[in-house]
């Protein structure tokens, strides 16, 4: 770039704006240090490096707090599922809440949830305990079903809520899988 080329001419829009925005870069203090002879494009980038300083840090915490609310993949989220207290759950079983396996919501006197457990605890020793356990917090044993001699399901009805009980044994572990819900069509 010529040294000695009026920036006015190169960009006049440029040029207008720097004068409204900043006093410093008026027409004619630019005149005198082209006139001169001296650094007149070091003064015009002092200049529109100024002002785009100036937007940046207005910007950023604007674009912090924007780009905070924002979840790069569905995967990353964690969804923590709240277990309701008259579920019965055998010990050596964990909960597994993590990327959407679990999840449960609770309004009112509407209840919805989806449980998954997994853990080295025998399959017939789990349904056992679940029968025997879930009487004592007033639910009825409505269906048990063995589905195949790696399935069992049991399902409880209490007012209008029903739990689906589901042991399975896969690859030397148990999961457990219960699906909570109101119903209030069964009342």
């Amino acid at each position: 770039m010529n040294p000695h080329a009026d920036p006015r001419r190169a960009s006049p829009w440029l040029w207008r704006r720097c004068e409204k925005s900043l006093g410093s870069c008026s027409r004619g203090r630019f005149s005198t240090v082209l006139a001169a002879g001296i650094a007149g494009p070091v003064a015009w980038s002092r200049a529109v490096a100024t002002r785009v300083l100036t937007v940046a840090v207005a910007v950023t915490p604007m674009a912090a707090i924007v780009l905070s609310g924002c979840v790069s993949s569905p995967r990353d989220e964690v969804i923590s599922a709240k277990q309701f207290q008259d579920i019965v759950v055998p010990d050596g079983l964990n909960l597994v809440d993590s990327a959407h396996e679990s999840h449960s919501n609770e309004n009112a006197s509407y209840r919805m949830g989806h449980f998954v457990y997994t853990g080295s605890t025998r399959r017939e020793e789990a349904v056992t305990y679940v029968r025997q356990r879930m009487p004592q917090h007033s639910w009825v044993l409505v269906a048990d079903d063995a589905v195949d001699e790696n399935t069992n399901r049991l399902r409880f009805v209490r007012g209008y809520y029903s739990a689906e009980y589901k042991f399975t044994r896969m690859d030397g572990r148990m999961q457990m899988v219960v699906d909570y819900r109101t119903d209030y069509t069964s009342r």
